[in-house]
């Protein structure tokens, strides 16, 4: 993906352009960003907490997920803020 001038992308768009790239986006609010790459600090540090979530969700209906996972949030329209 090359920089330029902003565009909003539709979700199924911001799938494709995850599955067509060797690099990383994160998709927030229909805007599209590069992720940065991870460094071994990081690597540890997420190994640690997905380790730690694992634990505490054991007994739950909640699962943890690895950083290759895509994982797609929605807030209910009456608990969004007004800006």
């Amino acid at each position: 993906m090359t920089s330029g001038v902003a565009r909003s992308f539709t979700y199924c768009e911001y799938l494709e352009l995850e599955a067509s790239s060797e690099q990383r986006y994160e998709f927030f609010n229909g805007m599209v960003y590069a992720m940065a790459g991870g460094s071994p600090d990081h690597s540890r540090l997420a190994a640690n907490v997905i380790q730690i979530l694992g634990t505490v969700l054991a007994a739950r209906p909640c699962q943890d997920s690895p950083r290759t996972c895509a994982c797609a949030f929605w807030r209910p329209a009456s608990r969004r803020t007004q800006t």
